[in-house]
């Protein structure tokens, strides 16, 4: 019989214990609430507290498939706390406290307080402490934990307790897991009706109690977060259903196949944040959930075993399709999966044998939860980034400078904060609101909350292809970075430099990057093709056979894209006008018509013609009009128009069309002739290799073959060891043919180290102008065939590596060439 020296010793051991299990969960948020490596994921989350409080609407005037109800709670955060960052990753220190105090409070009734203690900690030390902020992933873990042990404990067969507290925690975890991220409240409101139904099942006495907390999961978890959201933001169901399901599930489903993949049980699918000390996250899950069956399986009836083969699995599955769709660190889903797991013990009344049950969950806090927080104490998660700086160099910007003060007190890598120093040199002036015709794209949101931005309705919060942007957000981004652009200036980072296609076109054709310091991009719009861009780039994404400053197009005209996504030049206005000045015999012209406003039963015509100019006066040339019928979207014709080696000017203009009517214009001309000239063959790229003499054994070293060229033109490259011509990245080789070849012949062969990437090959034929692409391709790791031909007669064959990061040499060699 325990004494009361005993039992005080061991009051105060558990006393011990709960204060060292407090302080070791908070650790990792002292440590690192006031750093941060990178503004990804957390600067979405201070963009939105921004728009909020700016009185913007989730769903309405920004598409979010992040619900509003967690953005909210950071804004209220922020806001509470002083209205600064730092003052937002309060919010994670309350979560931490408040969440893991609950859990605990819950399990000790059941587990009893050792237990609880452990297994409190180790979900906190699994989700919360993983972050520096709220994030909705472990909110979502914390409110479906708490959720579904409020409802074991409210639908326990034995013992079961009455209602009182636990009915209003359940609904306000409910609740807000509702307005919180909807996959994890999902499982919490699936959880809570299988209990409800369990406890009907096996209790029939009490099947009103149960129904009761059924209809009460209903309303708490379903219809109150909904009408939440609809009335905090003004958005009709269809909107919400459009953000929240519809945008994240097309995405995030994807991911459930790797399921049936052996290997997502031995590494997590996104493995983004760095390797685990515990890599086998899925294996553990269903170890864990296994474990758990068999430990409940004796003294069990056999309606209540079967509900117990059906709830362990069940739970397994729902964490590891969090472990798969979510892509954040792979700690949280293993955390979920332990409240799961703790939920059915509480559920089920699982007893493991005395003594057994305290070491299970001590073993489950060594090799999981110390694990998981030695993780965030590094900041592996809440740190991650691609600055390379030691956190001892990280440097806090000037507080005084009142432009700063959203970042008072923040510790940041010093090319971050040069950058960020270095940018009201590259602002554009604001608009009487103080706001600024400015995109900011991937990790670069938080700048909003700097230098506010003029909202544009419909775009995402944040630029994240296929999670927040589907194709009426990549269309729209397109329009709008398109010239003429409706934004003075657009930022990237260097670092999350990954725009959404086909907007990438957009940002690489129609912008002139400057550095705004080492890590942020200042890109300024141009109101036509942007010709620091490669020319290559721009016949890929144009689909045109000429350099293209060949071509000159007034301001007010723009690019815009058909149904099959192939870019043309044109405006609404109803008339456009492209001037070309390739030399050539005949050009391939293909005007463009495009529904907009117009009734789909409205018949359109459009009058197309082309000029050409003698010394400077401009001739009649070609005349056409073309109809767009009723029930037409486009009309997409083509011509063969002889061009007279001339200058020409296409124009369109539509009588009887109003503004936004209609699209009207012209796919870039194609050249079908061209003639020969004696200038060297272009570069198409800029900053190719320098060029260089062609050495006498050149021929020899690349040709093996009888046919020799009339002339060689080369851009960087050398022999190697072995006396072969190889190429790097940039080096060109141009061989020239005085004659029509049917077929040329040859192969890439990477040779050296294999540490670098293998380069992207262009095979080109070249004549007066006109550039035929024959051939491209990524360079393999082992030889790789091409061939090419003659276009017309003479002319020049070009072999081409992409400029860019420093590839691997390829070897070239021509071994067969049919000559007339």
């Amino acid at each position: 019989m325990p004494t009361a020296s005993t039992s005080a010793s061991s009051k105060w051991l558990l006393c011990g214990a709960s204060v060292l299990a407090v302080l070791t969960a908070i650790a990792p948020w002292l440590r690192n609430h006031d750093y941060l490596r990178d503004f990804m994921d957390y600067g979405l989350v201070m963009a939105a507290a921004g728009r909020l409080a700016d009185g913007q609407a989730a769903y309405v005037d920004f598409v979010t498939p992040i619900q509003v109800g967690f953005l909210e709670i950071n804004r209220g955060v922020e806001t509470l706390f002083g209205g600064t960052y730092l003052g937002m990753t309060y919010g994670a220190l309350l979560l931490l406290l408040l969440g893991g105090g609950l859990l605990f409070g819950l399990l000790r009734r059941a587990y009893g307080v050792p237990a609880a203690i452990l297994g409190a900690w180790i979900v906190t030390a699994l989700t919360t402490a993983q972050h520096t902020i709220i994030w909705h992933n472990v909110l979502g873990v914390i409110t479906m934990a708490l959720a579904t042990a409020c409802m074991a404990l409210l639908t326990r067969a034995e013992n079961p307790v009455r209602p009182g507290r636990l009915i209003l925690l359940l609904a306000a975890c409910l609740w807000i897991g509702g307005v919180n991220k909807i996959s994890f409240h999902l499982v919490a409101v699936a959880g809570c009706f299988a209990l409800a139904l369990r406890s009907i099942l096996l209790a029939p006495a009490h099947w009103k109690r149960s129904a009761g907390l059924g209809l009460l999961t209903a309303i708490a978890g379903g219809a109150l977060p909904l009408l939440t959201e609809l009335g905090l933001t003004g958005a009709s169901f269809a909107q919400w259903r459009y953000n929240v399901i519809e945008l994240a599930a097309g995405d995030r489903a994807q991911y459930l196949h790797a399921l049936a993949d052996p290997q997502f049980y031995l590494r997590p699918l996104h493995n983004y944040y760095g390797d685990l000390h515990l890599p086998f996250i899925g294996a553990a899950i269903v170890a864990l959930f296994a474990g758990l069956a068999v430990a409940g399986w004796p003294h069990r009836r056999g309606l209540d075993r079967f509900a117990l083969l059906i709830a362990a699995p069940a739970c397994a599955v729902a964490a590891l399709a969090a472990l798969a769709t979510n892509q954040d660190i792979a700690w949280i889903a293993l955390g979920m999966a332990v409240a799961l797991a703790l939920t059915l013990g509480l559920a089920f009344g699982v007893r493991l044998r005395p003594g057994w049950q305290q070491f299970t969950l001590l073993a489950l806090a060594v090799v999981t939860g110390c694990l998981a927080l030695e993780s965030a104490w590094r900041g592996q998660r809440s740190q991650f980034g691609h600055e390379e700086a030691d956190r001892s160099e990280y440097l806090t910007i000037d507080a005084t400078d009142p432009t700063f003060a959203y970042l008072r007190g923040l510790h940041m890598p010093p090319a971050l904060v040069e950058s960020l120093q270095a940018m009201p040199e590259w602002l554009p002036a604001p608009d009487e609101a103080g706001r600024r015709s400015v995109f900011y794209s991937t990790s670069l949101e938080f700048l909003e909350r700097l230098w506010p931005a003029i909202p544009r309705p419909g775009l995402p919060l944040w630029m994240h292809n296929d999670t927040s942007y589907q194709e009426p957000q990549r269309q729209l981004l397109n329009q709008l970075l398109s010239p003429p652009s409706v934004f003075d200036a657009v930022y990237d980072s260097v670092n999350w430099s990954f725009w959404p296609p086909p907007a990438q076109t957009a940002v690489e054709l129609f912008t002139n990057t400057h550095f705004v310091g080492p890590v942020i991009r200042h890109r300024a719009p141009v109101k036509r093709l942007n010709w620091e861009a490669d020319a290559m780039l721009a016949m890929n994404t144009l689909g045109i056979n000429y350099p293209p400053e060949l071509l000159t197009a007034p301001e007010e005209g723009s690019y815009f894209a058909v149904e099959s996504g192939q870019i043309f030049y044109g405006s609404n206005t109803g008339q456009a006008q492209l001037e070309f000045s390739g030399i050539s015999n005949q050009l391939l012209i293909r005007p463009v018509i495009k529904r907009l406003n117009a009734p789909i039963e409205q018949k359109v015509s459009i009058r197309f013609w082309i000029e050409y100019d003698i010394d400077g006066v401009w001739h009649p040339l070609w005349e056409q009009e073309v109809v767009l019928e009723p029930n037409q979207e486009e009309m997409l014709p083509e011509f063969r128009v002889d061009s007279r080696r001339r200058r020409i000017r296409l124009h369109a203009h539509g009588a009887q069309v109003s503004a936004n009517d209609v699209l009207v214009g012209w796919f870039l001309p194609l050249m079908l002739h061209s003639v020969a000239d004696s200038t060297p063959p272009p570069a198409l790229y800029r900053t190719p290799s320098p060029e260089r003499a062609t050495p006498p054994s050149f021929t020899a070293a690349a040709i093996k073959s009888p046919w020799k060229p009339d002339d060689v033109y080369l851009r960087g490259g050398g022999f190697d060891e072995e006396g072969y011509w190889t190429m790097a990245s940039g080096d060109q080789v141009w061989l020239r043919s005085a004659a029509s070849l049917p077929s040329l012949e040859g192969v890439i062969t990477p040779t050296g180290p294999a540490d670098k990437p293998l380069p992207m090959v262009r095979i080109l034929w070249y004549k007066g102008g006109r550039v035929q692409i024959v051939d491209q391709f990524n360079a393999i790791d082992a030889p790789r065939r091409f061939r090419a031909w003659s276009s017309g007669p003479e002319g020049w064959f070009g072999i081409l590596l992409d400029t860019g990061w420093p590839t691997r040499r390829v070897r070239l060699t021509i071994d067969r060439v049919d000559s007339p």
